[in-house]
């Protein structure tokens, strides 16, 4: 929840000056379906963002999705990364299915299983993954 208070932080007075709306979804937030269905981007945690998933009408909602953003993808190691793996699925799967394109941008400085992760994503090694170390 730190983190995505202090990304909103961050980032939300950058975006404001384009017009474009950001909103956070964690635990210690509310947001409207209306408020989130304006959102140009979402920001949140993990379990917040698969607790709207498994909604009807919250899932719709995500349908306009064209780039997540998973920062910290090395804890896909760790006990919250079952979270992680299932909301990879999730979006790799449906847009993959609809013929949507959908971009996942997953970063980490300290995960040393990338190839693993690309192929897992099904990314293209030789265009689609970029690595720096």
């Amino acid at each position: 929840k730190a983190l995505v208070k202090e990304i909103i932080k961050n980032i939300e007075n950058s975006f404001i000056q384009f017009g474009l709306i950001v909103s956070e979804i964690t635990g210690d937030s509310s947001i409207s379906l209306h408020e989130l269905s304006s959102s140009n981007i979402i920001i949140g945690t993990p379990e917040k963002i698969k607790m709207f998933l498994q909604s009807r009408t919250e899932k719709k909602i995500f349908q306009s999705i064209k780039l997540v953003v998973l920062d910290e993808i090395h804890f896909i190691r760790e006990e919250r990364g079952a979270i992680l793996e299932s909301l990879l699925v999730y979006f790799t799967k449906n847009f993959a299915n609809s013929r949507k394109n959908i971009r996942v941008l997953a970063l980490s400085a300290t995960i040393p299983n990338f190839f693993d992760i690309a192929k897992f994503l099904n990314i293209n090694i030789s265009n689609g993954l970029f690595y720096f170390g």
